[in-house]
């Protein structure tokens, strides 16, 4: 055993600092081989051991810090950090965040107990050497004073910056860092995800500096492609959804009404709001709907209320396009994964985001949009996304994080060099394939290069070596309809992805 509880304390609370740092697990290395064996699907485990190598035993820490609630205030939050042990050289910053929850106790600081695998996610991050965090954001873990703002761009993304903040000064005693900073999440982690992204670049661009982002199957346009949701007249699987973003963005904004009533139908102004005290499970609110006949959102709200939504006039509408998250622009890279088959979160959301960047300048070898398959839904689709987006980040990981830290490098707009963007992945298009694929990557030196595909269960299906320029047309209408990981091995490592229809 490693862990350490080390002391802190401040005598001005200011938002990032510790209010206390609470050992919660040591895992070995043997334990955590066989926790990636039982966490993932089987058909992943080859691809997992390759993308998740257990390389350092890790400690567990629930991280309490002081940050702010929608409406300015100072208040407590939680979440994860998970420390590699005795690193080598110095760590990446790598931060997950997860995705729907309403129960206080599912947060990833306590979840873990239960090896829950979003709570796990930051401790097999560590054991490849990352410092792992997971914020538990407000209203969920050791926050009890609210409900949780969900999908409030703005509160997801300072729970993050100010977990980061508390993240800094622990490592000042634990483990040092090399400056590098990654974030992901999924289905609502991808909405944080991307909203810590824009909030970092923009108000703390001096203090952080975001490597590169993953969001993954996030709802970027929620008050366009996601909102449809809300007034279709098919039944969604998670109804539950819509009066979880009611009851938050009443906390947030008070307009949408004095009265449940007011916007709900009987019983469902009465059923609801008792469910989101924090106590109840996603699933509890689902089967409550459910036993009242309950499939298709639209119908527990009251008609006139649908109308003015579907027409823009109403509140509601004002609040989800005040969190829609494509209008700005991302100086860093960024890659947005998804599934085309997802029901909960459609992927046309990060179509919509990566067309507005673009269309703002964005520069294309920055800015991406990844399809990990037409077939996977939204469940089956979090751990492919997830350990894809992971190979996304080893590839600009520090290749000598032993050296001191350099100044971050952005990505330049259309127009400009954009010798930094091209230099950190390959690229890959037509990407889906049905044929002619071509990838590229950057080979100033020209030396020999050697391409290895694998499919999801890690077997080798088509290698190539030899290759000494900056590109190689590979061949897939050989190959079955699917996802496969692209290796390339040479003077440097490249990853990349393709999805073959």
């Amino acid at each position: 055993m490693t862990l350490m509880l080390l002391s802190f304390t401040t005598l001005f609370a200011e938002r990032g600092d510790i209010v206390e740092a609470i050992p919660l697990s040591y895992y070995d290395i043997e334990t955590l081989e066989e926790m990636v064996g039982t966490l993932l699907p089987s058909e992943l485990s080859a691809l997992a051991n390759s993308a998740l190598p257990i390389n350092h035993e890790v400690d567990l820490y629930r991280m309490v810090y002081e940050t702010i609630n929608p409406h300015g205030e100072v208040c407590v939050a939680s979440g994860l950090v998970a420390l590699p042990v005795n690193p080598v050289c110095k760590a990446a910053m790598l931060c997950y965040e997860h995705g729907t929850m309403v129960k206080r106790g599912d947060a990833p600081s306590f979840a873990f107990l239960n090896n829950e695998a979003q709570a796990l996610i930051p401790v097999f991050c560590a054991a490849d050497g990352y410092v792992g965090l997971a914020p538990d954001y407000l209203g969920l873990g050791v926050d009890d004073t609210q409900i949780h703002p969900y999908i409030h761009a703005k509160s997801e993304a300072t729970a993050t910056v100010d977990l980061i903040r508390a993240a800094k000064i622990f490592c000042a005693q634990t483990v040092p860092l090399n400056g590098q900073l990654f974030i992901c999440g999924y289905s609502q982690g991808g909405h944080a995800a991307m909203a810590t992204h824009r909030e970092i670049q923009e108000l703390h661009k001096g203090e952080l500096h975001v490597t590169a982002s993953a969001p993954m199957a996030g709802p970027y346009d929620a008050s366009g492609v996601q909102s449809a949701a809300l007034t279709s007249n098919q039944p969604y699987p998670s109804p539950d959804y819509a009066p979880y973003v009611a009851f938050a963005y009443q906390y947030v904004y008070g307009n949408l009404f004095d009265d449940p009533s007011e916007v709900f139908k009987a019983p469902f102004d009465e059923i609801l709001p008792p469910l989101f005290d924090g106590t109840h499970s996603l699933g509890e609110v689902a089967n409550a709907l459910y036993d009242n006949g309950l499939t298709i959102p639209k119908d527990m709200f009251l008609p006139e209320v649908v109308a003015e939504f579907e027409s823009g006039e109403h509140a509601l509408f004002d609040n989800l396009r005040d969190n829609d998250l494509y209008n700005w622009v991302p100086e860093t890279p960024m890659r947005m994964f998804y599934c085309e088959a997802d029901e909960h979160v459609v992927f046309e959301n990060a179509i919509v985001a990566h067309d507005n960047f673009m269309a703002a300048g964005a520069n294309p070898g920055c800015v991406e949009h990844a399809s990990s398959g037409a077939i996977f839904d939204h469940g089956d689709c979090a751990p492919i996304a997830i350990i894809t987006g992971k190979v996304y980040f080893d590839a600009m990981r520090d290749e000598v994080a032993c050296d001191d830290y350099q100044e971050p490098q952005y990505c330049s707009f259309v127009g400009i060099d954009n010798a930094i963007a091209t230099s950190l992945a390959m690229r890959v298009f037509p990407n889906p394939s049905e044929g002619l694929t071509l990838i590229q990557f950057d080979n100033p030196n020209q030396v020999s290069y050697q391409l290895a595909v694998h499919d999801l269960n890690g077997k080798v299906v088509k290698s190539a070596n030899n290759i000494t320029g900056n590109q190689y047309q590979l061949n897939c209408s050989d190959l079955a309809s699917g996802m496969y990981m692209l290796t390339l091995n040479g003077e440097r490592v490249f990853h990349g992805r393709i999805v073959v229809n």
